[in-house]
């Protein structure tokens, strides 16, 4: 005889998609945020890493929807339909470009793990900005986020999401 109810029970970790760190460092709640819009989940919620590594990998696999033509922020779309915000630095964007190299464009299609940029954080800290690496899921209203406030390496797990 075949249990129905079993056959019907879902596995909830199926539905839990992870994100990745993007970089070495130290994950920290928005709340602590230097940044207002950041601080206020204007944007999204999710998290910043205070860096260790200048090497910035992609946190989820799916395609890059938007570079910044400074290099200061990238927008992807995971195979999810989670829509992150990877943002270097606060107002970085002034830096035109300096010291962010991103080795992707809109349009490419990404693994976790790839490698995305590569930044001068401490080029950044002279220059008097402050070198956090944002990751904001812009669609959070759509999911339960769990973060894992840590250090941490890239390509550990800094957010669970769950669907709502």
């Amino acid at each position: 005889m075949i249990n129905w109810m079993k056959a019907k029970k879902k596995d909830k970790t199926q539905d839990l998609i992870q994100v990745l760190a993007p970089c070495d460092g130290t994950v920290l709640p928005l709340g602590e945020s230097q940044d207002e819009m950041f601080r206020s989940g204007l944007l999204g919620h999710g998290c910043f890493i205070y860096p260790k590594s200048k090497k910035i990998f992609a946190p989820v696999s799916g395609v890059v929807k938007s570079a910044f033509p400074t290099g200061h922020a990238l927008g992807i779309v995971s195979e999810e339909g989670v829509e992150l915000l990877l943002h270097f630095g606060i107002d970085t964007v002034n830096l035109n470009g300096r010291f962010i190299h991103t080795t992707v464009s809109a349009g490419d299609l990404i693994e976790a793990g790839d490698k995305l940029a590569e930044i001068d954080f401490p080029m950044i800290k002279k220059a008097g900005y402050a070198p956090d690496v944002y990751v904001i899921i812009l669609n959070s209203e759509s999911y339960q986020i769990k973060i894992r406030e840590q250090d941490c390496e890239s390509g550990q797990t800094v957010m669970t999401l769950a669907r709502k």
